[in-house]
């Protein structure tokens, strides 16, 4: 089942009083491409979670944010700058001095000035964040997957029926094109028949025929329909190789319109050419 490009997941995971969330977002990109939002304490993690991705996901654009589900007692600790809590005092005790002003720096003004104090993230070690990002990832990997499938399906049910409309219609330009040249070899017998035509009735007639035979564009149009039916039901990604078979049809409908000489097939065509545009902007969101 082809895969859409657009989806989203998230995934969780806890122990030992730590918890993350990871969620990740897809939509249409023509290649592989991952953006990763990553809190401090995670950023060691970076290559690693873009192997990951690109294990999971072929092609589109990723948009991928790991976040702590909360800070518990224990997670942040609070850290004393020494160095300038002292410079701070014996600043305070300088200035005093030469105020005269009674008194020592006392330990709780330090504390308040900007930067003495600040709480850190707690270290936690590599192998238990790693292990818990790679479960909360591979959790938010499978929503995304079920959800990427869901959109795939629909987009192919769309795409399936537009090509059935597409074969309808081309084997009515191909019915069509035969009776306007069973009457042209008609008319070139008629007229070699009859004296008073000549002789370049004959040549004539054949030559149109000849230059409105579309077998080969009809033949090859219904073959590349027949591989796109065929690359919808693979479980690989088929968007690029779709893209390639609706140029080769664009052109096949093109070279029919070219030579069809006729209005009515003329007309056909150009629904054809349209029903393949849908098509292909189904096709620009696939995998």
């Amino acid at each position: 089942m082809s895969l859409s490009m657009t989806g989203f997941g998230r995934g969780e995971a806890r122990a030992r009083g730590l918890g993350v969330a990871v969620e990740v977002k897809s939509v249409n990109h023509r290649y592989f491409e991952a953006v990763l939002n990553l809190p401090s304490g995670f950023w060691g993690l970076e290559a690693h979670l873009k192997q990951k991705l690109r294990a999971a996901v072929k092609r589109g654009h990723l948009e991928v944010c790991v976040n702590w589900l909360n800070h518990a007692p224990g997670l942040r600790l609070p850290v004393v700058d020494i160095p300038l809590a002292r410079q701070y005092a014996a600043s305070l005790r300088a200035a005093g001095a030469r105020l005269r002003l009674p008194g020592a720096p006392d330990l709780r003004w330090i504390a308040n000035l900007p930067g003495v104090v600040r709480l850190e993230d707690r270290p936690a070690r590599a192998e238990a964040l790693q292990g818990l990002v790679d479960t909360a990832l591979t959790r938010a990997l499978g929503k995304l997957r079920a959800m990427r499938q869901a959109e795939g399906r629909r987009l192919s049910a769309d795409m399936r029926q537009r090509m059935l409309t597409v074969r309808r219609t081309v084997l009515e330009i191909q019915k069509s094109a035969r009776r306007r040249n069973r009457q042209l070899a008609r008319r070139a017998l008629r007229s070699a028949a009859d004296p008073a035509a000549g002789r370049r009735g004959q040549p004539e007639g054949a030559a149109n025929s000849a230059r409105g035979d579309i077998t080969e564009e009809v033949v090859r149009l219904l073959s590349h329909l027949a591989q796109m039916r065929l690359f919808l039901r693979m479980r690989q990604p088929v968007g690029r190789r779709l893209d390639f078979l609706l140029q080769e049809m664009n052109r096949e409908a093109n070279t029919i319109g070219a030579k069809a000489g006729e209005a009515a097939i003329v007309h056909r065509v150009v629904a054809v050419k349209e029903e393949l545009e849908k098509i292909r902007e189904q096709t620009q969101n696939l995998e």
